[in-house]
């Protein structure tokens, strides 16, 4: 039984190995070939798994839709040898001309997440900026917490994540950072310290990713004000304060993503933000929602693991996404 997996495994590797080089170019005859190769792979184990994975599970790995998918086995079933009358369509005529059972049904809902725990996709990536919160889930958290045309304030936006989506999805938005990242003049320059903007109208929404204190020194910045780079009771004072202008200004909601801090704690504690700041909160806000947003297991080198395995310590391997909501007097 075990051989059996290691084979499938293989073979599926292989498929993702050679797909990959084809996946992301618009013409015919890259198209065509995706279809011929899975043809041959469902021919070989059987419709509609490989193995033990499914289209699901290929579309996921190629970032693509199944109804892409099946698009590109269509046009190879219909035409398996590929003329030269047939490479001068357009994949757009293809794809349309195709596509009976399965229509694209829900491509536009692809990002939404059902459930409260959030991985990325395989090739979801958390981009190239230390710290940024994937757009998909900025995404599905304007998507259950906010409605059109509300607005968004966020006072650590990095890179203009929130921004870029806020756009996306027509909400108004207002962001600022310590450091602007470079491009952004969207983003005002801004240090919490310091309160509240004072052209900032009042949000329905504040969208908190705070520097994750030691977790990310000098990641961020090397200046003295940034969160990252102070000691962790400074930090919590600075955040704290902020919060309490939120809740003075009755804020109706306010989301905070932060990851529990551990191994570059002393000793390896564990160190959990979220509940700190929700002592804060818990007097005038109710939890509206949590969600778990797991880290890969590439965070930890084996050093680490042999490490925190000897001092009989799990590790931490996920950020908190927790949804405040003002309570009704």
């Amino acid at each position: 039984m075990k051989a059996e997996i290691v084979i499938k495994d293989e073979w599926y590797q292989k498929l993702i190995f050679d797909l990959k080089k084809l996946a992301f170019e618009k013409i015919i005859e890259i198209k065509h070939s995706i279809g011929k190769r899975i043809l041959k792979d469902i021919s070989r184990f059987g419709k509609p798994k490989y193995g033990n994975k499914t289209i699901k599970n290929l579309a996921e790995d190629l970032d693509c839709s199944q109804a892409d998918l099946y698009a590109c086995m269509k046009f190879a079933e219909k035409y398996p040898e590929l003329s030269n009358d047939i490479r001068k369509f357009s994949w757009f005529y293809i794809y349309n001309h195709l596509l009976y059972e399965h229509k694209e049904k829900s491509k536009e809902n692809e990002w939404l997440r059902i459930y409260n725990i959030w991985n990325l996709g395989k090739l979801e990536s958390e981009e190239d900026f230390f710290g940024i919160f994937p757009s998909v889930f900025m995404e599905n958290l304007l998507h259950y917490h906010t409605e059109k045309n509300d607005l968004i304030y966020d006072p650590f936006a990095g890179s203009g994540t929130t921004i870029d989506v806020c756009r996306k999805t027509n909400r108004r938005f207002y962001c600022s950072d310590l450091v602007v990242h470079p491009g952004r003049k969207d983003i005002e320059k801004w240090n919490v310290q310091n309160g509240l903007p004072k052209d900032l109208k009042k949000p329905d929404l504040v969208f908190l990713d705070p520097p994750y204190w030691i977790q990310a020194k000098d990641k961020y910045s090397k200046s003295s004000d940034d969160l990252a780079n102070m000691p962790l009771d400074e930090f919590y004072n600075i955040f704290n304060n902020f919060l309490k202008l939120l809740i003075n200004w009755k804020v109706k909601k306010i989301a905070i993503v932060i990851a529990p801090t551990q191994y570059s704690n002393i000793n390896h504690e564990f160190e959990d933000h979220i509940f700190k700041f929700h002592e804060i909160l818990s007097a005038n806000y109710r939890i509206e929602m949590r969600y778990i947003l797991p880290y890969s297991t590439e965070q930890y080198n084996g050093t680490q693991v042999e490490i925190m395995k000897k001092e009989k310590k799990a590790i931490n391997l996920i950020r908190d996404l927790v949804i405040w909501d003002l309570k009704i007097d």
